[in-house]
């Protein structure tokens, strides 16, 4: 039998898009789409980083699920060329028919002084965090548009875009998930009433690619760096997190069980933003 549980938390026969597909964020989150009842369109830069990680998701939810994952394709594509974006959300749709959720977990993060930066490494930041995530919701949001679907879309955006962690520093992505926090409630004032909801997820720390760039651990079985020993002591839960517990809240801010959601940044962070 089943786990009991509401009936609006299902993604059957929805198909999602996840951008940055490949990342660890964006594993978890086709997982627990096609573990949903989804189709899943995984879009990253590399061609093969996006087969093995559908691979991965496919061998995931037939162990934990018990059974065979929906439609699930590869898209190599580079968010910040916007002839690119055009013409992947193009074969999406022909390949799936229509688009339900738009999901961009797409970026990078430099870590260096502000007086270091040069303009050309601010705007790479602010390209693939920024610009990315527009190119695929404008593209995704004309599809939803004319073919009148009721869609949703999560920017996956940063706790660091209004609370800037320390010691490093990362002005560049800070300001990057800021304006995607803006985006996100701009877009959303200005499709509601055609039947599209966007909003912002802002995670915390959590052990990712992404971390393993900035401090070198890659698990959590690894002993803590000195960076990490001092983030710690600003998270009240007292701990990283796993992408995987995330799964939960991208699931409910792409379906029906948050229906009246929208222009929402939605923070899980273990309380560190309030430290």
């Amino acid at each position: 039998m089943p786990p009991k549980t509401l009936s609006i938390f299902s993604l059957e026969g929805k198909n999602c898009v996840v951008t940055g597909g490949a990342g660890g964020l964006g594993r978890e989150c086709m997982s627990a789409f096609a573990l949903s009842g989804a189709n899943v369109a995984c879009v990253d830069l590399s061609q093969d980083a996006c087969d093995a990680a559908i691979r991965d998701v496919r061998a995931h939810v037939l162990k934990e699920g018990g059974f065979e994952a929906g439609k699930m394709r590869a898209y190599a594509c580079n968010a910040t060329n916007e002839k690119g974006v055009e013409a992947t959300v193009a074969l999406i749709v022909a390949d799936f028919g229509r688009i339900d959720v738009l999901v961009t977990c797409a970026g990078i993060c430099i870590d260096r002084a502000a007086e270091d930066v040069d303009l050309a490494t601010w705007q790479k930041v602010l390209a693939v965090n920024l610009d990315g995530t527009y190119l695929f919701a404008r593209e995704v949001g004309k599809q939803m548009l004319s073919s009148k679907t009721n869609g949703a879309m999560v920017f996956v955006s940063s706790a660091a875009a209004a609370h800037p962690p320390r010691p490093q520093a990362q002005a560049s992505y800070n300001a990057s998930k800021a304006a995607v926090n803006a985006l996100a409630v701009s877009l959303a004032t200005e499709w509601a009433s055609r039947g599209i909801r966007v909003n912002s997820f802002s995670p915390g720390f959590m052990v990712t690619p992404l971390m393993a760039s900035q401090t070198g651990k890659t698990s959590h079985d690894e002993p803590l760096t000195e960076r990490q020993e001092e983030w710690l002591t600003q998270i009240p839960i007292g701990r990283f997190a796993n992408p995987e517990e995330h799964r939960g809240t991208l699931v409910w801010m792409a379906s029906n069980a948050s229906s009246y959601l929208t222009g929402a940044n939605i923070v899980s962070d273990g309380g560190w933003v309030h430290w």
